[in-house]
């Protein structure tokens, strides 16, 4: 099996330091929140997450052979665990969250009034871990509406919606050509998270990577090359490679923060997100395509969607403030980064411009949150 890119694993440390720390689980999960220990040391409840962009869990690890047993499993995320002294009764926070896509005109003298809803909200995470105007100016985009992560293609207006790539495994992070042929994702189906390469239908499939730790990939404009994130050595590194899957090489020395690198329209940039602890921030950097010293560095408020304008002058975030997430870009010269829409509520959590500009596609969460109480605990 491919290496897994995923590097969370529990520990365990006797109070009094006398004993060396002992791995509890293998070092595969994704991410590891809050943990309390039941039946009197024998065992721990965790919340945590497998996979990337999977609902947070809970799951019962024996702390004597480390074996993972899920406690729940269903489209919810769960947070806070705590338990009675007997071990019999858990609460937890659980939430539940609603995606929508909504397509607005960047052309009218209003575009917030011009917003059109395109999917319904649902638990299926339409474009969550994904979206993307193709060059006819359909979107695709993931969701796990047939069960499992996969990419599907629709109309901007949400008509003709049909399924992409069928093969009961994650499909994620959707990037197309400028001309549309060459569709490139990031997919489980070889084993591991690997880039993979198709025609826009789904057809003619191609694993590029084989490290089984590669995802977050963009595909340039002119369909020859990709930039993708890649694990090693315990650092995310940012990397190219020949649309044919030949010639990888690093591209910065500065590790990634786990968001798709973005390519401009003339591909001669890439933009992606790092951490300077210097700032103690995190930050866009831009370089050339080729690797390379920092053309443009800008902070922003923490992980976030990135794009690059359709003018190829400004990268975009989403940024929020007064409790509304909005759009904001911030130029490649000198100036100040503007406020593109103005949204006086909810939250972006993706967003993508179609090739002529006129269109961009925002993709919302909603979520809902209670205490629930779980029993009995095995």
């Amino acid at each position: 099996m491919p290496e897994r890119y995923f590097h969370t694993a529990l520990i365990a440390q006797k109070v009094s330091g006398e004993a060396p720390a002992r791995q509890i689980t293998p070092a595969d999960w994704y991410r590891i929140g809050s943990l309390v220990w039941i039946n009197h040391g024998s065992a721990l409840l965790v919340e945590g997450q497998r996979d990337p962009n999977a609902e947070h869990q809970i799951w019962k690890v024996s702390y004597s052979e480390g074996r993972a047993e899920r406690i729940t499993a269903d489209l919810n995320s769960y947070f806070g665990l705590s338990v009675t002294n007997d071990s019999k009764l858990l609460i937890a926070l659980r939430r539940e969250s609603l995606w929508q896509i909504f397509v607005l005109q960047t052309g009218s003298t209003n575009p917030e009034g011009s917003i059109q809803q395109v999917t319904g909200a649902g638990p299926s995470a339409d474009g969550a871990d994904g979206l993307a105007f193709s060059g006819d100016g359909r979107l695709v985009f993931s969701s796990n509406a047939s069960g499992m992560n996969e990419l599907w293609i629709m109309d901007a207006d949400g008509s003709h919606k049909e399924q992409i790539t069928k093969n009961d495994a994650r499909n994620f992070r959707p990037s197309l050509s400028r001309d549309g042929r060459i569709l490139v994702c990031s997919s489980t189906r070889g084993g591991g998270h690997d880039i993979w390469r198709m025609s826009s239908d789904g057809t003619n499939a191609r694993q590029l990577t084989r490290s089984g730790a590669d995802s977050q990939a963009t595909v340039s404009p002119d369909g020859t090359w990709i930039a993708y994130m890649s694990m090693g050595e315990g650092r995310r590194w940012l990397r190219r490679i020949d649309i044919d899957g030949n010639h990888q090489m690093n591209l910065s020395d500065k590790p990634m923060l786990p968001e798709a690198p973005v390519i401009s329209p003339d591909g001669r940039r890439i933009a992606f997100l790092t951490y300077d602890p210097a700032e103690h921030s995190d930050q866009i950097e831009v370089i050339p395509s080729g690797g390379g010293e920092p053309i443009k560095t800008a902070s922003v408020p923490g992980i976030c969607s990135l794009q690059w304008t359709p003018a190829g002058d400004e990268v975009a975030y989403v940024r929020g403030e007064n409790g509304a997430q909005n759009i904001w870009a911030v130029p490649l010269t000198h100036g100040v980064a503007r406020q593109v829409t103005h949204f006086r509520q909810g939250v972006i959590h993706r967003f993508a411009w179609s090739r002529s500009g006129k269109q961009l596609a925002i993709v919302r969460r909603s979520s809902t949150g209670d205490a629930v109480l779980i029993r009995p605990l095995r």
